[in-house]
């Protein structure tokens, strides 16, 4: 079930920083890929909320939160909050500090992750006014510690 809804998240909101920021935690940690996706989702969701709320409020539908009377922005944050409260009935960590993530490494993952290729598909990258730097991926691990 985590695999289809990230997959879901991926491949029709264009989540593209999850993977991004998520390998370097996993490589650097050597811990499970899935889990970091679980753990880092929430937070891309919300950085990248401007520009794909219409379509998180699209996947909070498909995950059974009634959506028809919700604006765009409300069901974009309907679906983070089921995300957290999947993760959490799942017991999966609640933060990347309970993958021994140092806030000391942060600036050298978010470094790290702006080398990948896989970020530049991410919406918000593809949006000039909102071009992401080194300080915003800082800021989303921070998020999701």
């Amino acid at each position: 079930m985590r695999s289809f809804l990230a997959g879901m998240v991926f491949n029709n909101a264009s989540q593209r920083y999850v993977q991004t920021l998520v390998w370097q935690v996993s490589h650097f940690y050597h811990q499970p890929l899935t889990i970091c996706n679980a753990v880092l989702l929430p937070q891309v969701q919300a950085f990248n909320l401007k520009v794909v709320a219409k379509k998180l409020k699209n996947i909070a539908g498909a995950m059974g939160i009634r959506v028809a009377h919700m604006t765009d922005q409300r069901g974009e944050k309907a679906c983070i909050a089921e995300i957290r409260r999947l993760n959490c009935d799942l017991g999966l960590p609640s933060g990347l500090r309970r993958l021994n993530v140092q806030d000391s490494d942060l600036a050298k993952l978010a470094q790290a992750a702006l080398k990948s290729a896989t970020g530049i598909t991410n919406p918000v990258q593809a949006n000039q006014a909102n071009q992401a730097n080194q300080a915003d991926l800082i800021t989303i691990y921070q998020l999701a510690m």
